[in-house]
């Protein structure tokens, strides 16, 4: 959800193709912050009427205790710590939600920030409420409790030394159905990065897990370790023609917001997967801001349906890899029957990336079981 098309996610693949291109979709223009110049957001899907996130309805799942005693098939204690979970690994990818216009969020409204806390490791400074927020948002606004619980969840599964980037956590809202989540970049400070959520759409373990982790994933990939910061292209987000002249220098992956390093995560995957798509993409990509790109980027995923993990997946390199990695961390290892499931054999290549899965996991397990 990242690139100049600044893009949203969350949602499950049993939706209608159509269905899930049209209402889930969304931009970074959803979320309206100073100097933000890159967001990558995550919509849950439209469905019934659900309570806002709170301290007592934010749950994650249960958990059976005495299996993590049990004994790990073949060595395998994340998987069967997984399956004890009894919602979360039955996820299968999600999708975003493309605002309806410029400063909208995906039901058309524009999205409100509430409170921005300063993040300190796993501490939140003190919070800072947004002025002027409509009557009908303050209720929302100064639930703290329910805004810490989402952050002692997010803080509690991705470890610490892999978000020492991430500097904000905002609370932000456009209405129910709309984002869930995101994560910025500000400019001006290359390589600081916000998380923003959407408590009206975090009441559901299953969305809100694969939600952060596709959005840990952007992190993952896209921080200053694996992608070169680009000053101009993050203090002239909206500029094409700086856009073009960077990404033309680069010889690696123009990744959003800069040039990806050789050895990064990003380019090996761009260069694996992408090469012989690029091209078809790129001209799909070009029409992102026309009547008619949803219906062009749907062609495009059913041109290649077996290449891709999600049908969001295909809405570019960065939403690609994000959604694999989601996918990736809560599911067991795929046969190498498609280059789908291909891009998920991807990071077994890593032994680090290997042994943060299984950190995540065991995580996510002794969070739910602690609940």
């Amino acid at each position: 959800m990242f690139s100049r098309m600044k893009v949203g996610i969350s949602s499950w693949f049993a939706v209608v193709l159509t269905v899930m291109f049209t209402a889930l979709m969304a931009c970074a223009a959803a979320i309206t912050l100073p100097q933000v110049v890159t967001v990558i957001s995550t919509v849950a899907p439209a469905e019934t009427e659900q309570p806002a996130a709170s301290a007592s309805t934010l749950a994650v799942a249960t958990l059976d205790p005495t299996a993590l005693a049990m004994h790990c098939p073949h060595g395998d204690c994340a998987n069967v710590c997984l399956s004890q979970l009894d919602s979360i690994p039955l996820s299968t990818g999600s999708s975003e939600n493309r605002p309806k216009a410029a400063g909208q969020g995906a039901n058309g409204l524009p999205a409100v920030v509430l409170v921005t806390y300063p993040v300190n490791g796993d501490t939140l400074g003190a919070a800072k409420d947004a002025e002027q927020v409509a009557p009908a948002l303050q209720a929302l606004q100064h639930d703290q409790a329910a805004q810490q619980k989402i952050w002692d969840y997010f803080s509690a599964i991705i470890p610490a030394g892999q978000r020492t980037s991430l500097a904000y956590y905002i609370v932000a809202t456009d209405g129910k159905a709309g984002m869930l989540a995101s994560v910025e970049q500000f400019s001006g400070h290359a390589g600081i990065w916000a998380l923003v959520v959407d408590p009206t759409d975090a009441s559901k373990p299953r969305d809100l897990t694969f939600t952060l982790l596709h959005e840990f994933g952007h992190l993952l990939s896209l921080d200053s370790s694996q992608v070169q910061p680009d000053q101009a292209v993050l203090s002239h987000p909206d500029d094409l023609q700086v856009y073009e002249k960077e990404a033309a220098s680069c010889p690696q992956y123009f990744a959003s917001g800069g040039c990806s390093l050789p050895d990064s995560y990003i380019n090996q995957f761009f260069e694996r997967f992408w090469t012989k798509i690029y091209g078809e993409w790129s001209a799909v990509n070009a029409a992102r801001q026309d009547s008619n790109y949803i219906a062009l980027l749907a062609r495009f995923y059913h041109r290649h349906p077996s290449q891709f993990i999600t049908a969001y997946a295909a809405t570019s390199p960065e939403e690609d890899i994000a959604e694999t990695w989601a996918y990736f961390v809560l599911n067991p290892k795929p046969p190498d029957d498609s280059i789908a499931h291909k891009k998920v054999l991807f990071f077994y290549g890593f032994p680090e990336l290997v042994s943060l899965r299984n950190q995540i996991i065991s995580n996510i397990c002794t969070y739910a079981a602690s609940k």
